[in-house]
């Protein structure tokens, strides 16, 4: 039988390797933006800007509105967008340096929440060092001196990944299911295909749920629910946007889709 003594001596000891382990967090979500800085200091000179200035029409006319004030949405973040619009406005820095940092800091955060998901299966050593190497991939670290959309494309599917394992495994509509239609929202908005991305991945858990094999994952009624709820709400921002600039997608969006948009007179 454990003493008085030995407990707190236990107790402390869970403290200080709870500290440790929050310290090197800490150390590589610093590590993963301060690594892109070096290497790459400042780069993406086309698509940023097209969301920058995007973001300064909308703070001139609170709507989604191209460079001219003509209801086109010229950004693929509309998300993005309207962070830099906001704060962009009552911060004393620059558009470009706000969506610098901004892409920075979701590096940071890809380390986290990626360590979150790898240490439900790995050792915090192993997590942590996977997390890591995620963030330290060279496309995203580029993309990440650019002040562009991409990091929190990452922050967001992750995130998702982490909800939809929170998730009530019966069917049924909690707090954790809502989380779910936020994320895959909040994805939608960064990036289009993200959102879209996302939830194609819950409908095919759906169908895979609805095999024999896939029994083990839940109810497929659970993931259809969780597929339903997102569609929804992407459906009601895409309706929006359609009555707002015509278009059911962002501009440049629809010049990727459609033949029309890729010739010019």
């Amino acid at each position: 039988m454990a003493t008085g003594v030995e407990t707190v001596e236990q107790v402390e000891g869970e403290r200080g390797a709870a500290w440790r382990r929050s310290l090197l967090i800490g150390v590589a979500m610093v590590a993963a933006p301060l690594t892109s800085f070096v290497a790459f200091g400042s780069t993406g000179r086309d698509d940023p800007y097209i969301t920058f200035a995007a973001a300064e029409a909308f703070r001139e006319h609170w709507s989604i509105a191209n460079i001219n004030g003509e209801p086109f949405e010229q950004s693929s973040s509309l998300l993005l967008t309207i962070v830099l619009a906001v704060f962009g406005g009552v911060l004393p820095v620059t558009t470009y340096e706000l969506g610098w940092a901004i892409s920075f800091i979701g590096l940071g955060v890809v380390v986290l929440l990626g360590y979150l998901l790898l240490a439900r299966f790995l050792s915090f050593g192993l997590a942590l060092l996977g997390s890591l190497s995620v963030a330290m991939l060279p496309p995203l670290t580029y993309w990440a001196a650019s002040g562009a959309e991409q990091t929190w494309v990452v922050v967001s599917l992750i995130a998702i990944v982490l909800a939809v394992g929170r998730a009530p495994r019966s069917v049924a509509l909690r707090r954790d299911s809502v989380l779910v239609f936020a994320l895959v929202l909040v994805a939608f908005m960064i990036r289009p295909d993200a959102g879209l991305g996302a939830l194609g991945g819950i409908a095919l858990l759906s169908l895979a749920a609805a095999t024999p094999r896939g029994a083990h994952l839940g109810s497929w009624r659970r993931f259809a629910l969780l597929a339903a709820g997102s569609a929804a709400l992407i459906g009601a921002l895409t309706a929006v946007r359609w009555l707002m600039t015509g278009t059911p997608l962002p501009q440049s969006v629809m010049a990727k889709t459609r033949s029309e948009y890729e010739s010019w007179d």
